[in-house]
């Protein structure tokens, strides 16, 4: 049976897809500051703690939506296939059931939409390059 509206299942699937980007982001974070071979560690490392600021004020107001409406979510268990997740809401539990490929992809897209974000929020940190209104592209091609 199907409880749940179409917005609540919105905000259920919002909250575990930015809880897994939440949770790649920090793992990232984590490999790219134990390894000394990245030049631009430290950059790479604040455009991540800018995102996961993000991404974690955007899960605190799902969280206070969730409590609003008494929305649960309760992890299940995942194998090769497939994560589960009980949604429980007014005493009624639905269980979903997500493809794993279909997650990654999902995560992506919030991780590109988050980089998007967090470059357009903190843009006086990432100024774009600029050439002297002198210098001209020359083309190499005959």
């Amino acid at each position: 049976m199907h409880y749940l509206h179409e917005n609540q299942l919105h905000i259920f699937s919002h909250y575990i897809f930015l809880s897994f980007t939440i949770n790649t982001l920090e793992l990232e974070r984590k490999k790219i500051s134990h390894t000394s071979d990245i030049i631009l560690s430290e950059t790479f490392i604040v455009l991540i703690e800018h995102m996961l600021v993000q991404a974690k004020d955007q899960r605190r107001l799902l969280k206070t939506t969730m409590q609003k409406e008494q929305l649960v979510i309760q992890p299940l268990g995942s194998n090769d296939v497939f994560t589960s997740f009980l949604f429980i809401l007014n005493h009624k539990e639905e269980r979903r059931d997500f493809f794993n490929p279909a997650i990654r992809k999902k995560v992506e897209a919030m991780l590109i939409k988050l980089k998007h974000d967090t470059q357009t929020t903190y843009k006086h940190l990432y100024p774009k390059p600029t050439l002297p209104s002198n210098h001209m592209f020359i083309s190499h091609i005959s």
